[in-house]
């Protein structure tokens, strides 16, 4: 959301759904592996890549920074072997102070399918991830309209019960949004969403939710 749409959220994830094979992922890890150790010299530091998960579901790689002048920081990318149903390429957009990146295009859905698997997100984990609540709020007010077809699908792709759903729509409180938007959204966006305006973001998404149960 935030490199392609321009969102306003942080994320410490970069997501991408694939048909590639794990040795071609593997190959795939090698390269980005060579190229990461070039960027220490240029950050003052140390770019270090690990895997740390392959299942048949699922295959996460940590990228992390060691700089000496910045607190360590890091960003999982995941791959995802499930299908994606709206894609088109698009252009990264560049934060204004990186102003030398080329131009760089990728492949990505479109925000209904996003949405959608916001949704199946939600359902499918035993907790509640304040982000996921902010980013459905966002791509509400942005006019995306909610495709029960494709909230469908993926509950199907990943084998969420509706009954997910149910069991953690009590769970979408303003104070659970409001812990995870200290982390992820600039100080400036937190401010605004304070008091009744937290409250109201958060009685939007439940409304959305309560429409599919």
């Amino acid at each position: 959301l935030r490199l392609v749409y321009e969102g306003a959220r942080y994320s410490e994830d970069v997501d991408f759904v694939t048909s590639l094979e794990g040795r071609e992922l593997r190959s795939l890890f090698q390269k980005m592996e060579r190229g990461l150790r070039r960027l220490g010299s240029l950050l003052e530091g140390e770019v270090k890549a690990c895997v740390q998960k392959e299942s048949p579901e699922l295959v996460r790689w940590q990228v992390r920074c060691r700089a000496t002048e910045v607190p360590s920081t890091f960003v999982n990318v995941e791959f995802g072997f499930y299908p994606a149903y709206t894609v088109r390429v698009a252009a990264l957009h560049i934060p204004p102070g990186m102003p030398g990146l080329p131009l760089v295009l990728v492949r990505v859905e479109e925000p209904e399918e996003i949405m959608a698997d916001k949704v199946a997100a939600i359902a499918g984990r035993p907790y509640v991830k304040g982000r996921d609540i902010f980013d459905l709020w966002l791509l509400q007010e942005r006019g995306i309209k909610l495709d029960r077809a494709l909230v469908e699908k993926k509950f199907a792709d990943y084998t969420v019960p509706l009954d997910g759903l149910r069991r953690n729509l009590p769970r979408i409180t303003p104070g659970v949004v409001r812990l995870e938007l200290e982390r992820f959204l600039p100080r400036r966006y937190r401010f605004q969403l304070q008091g009744e305006a937290l409250e109201s973001l958060v009685a939007d998404v439940k409304t959305l939710l309560e429409s599919l149960v």
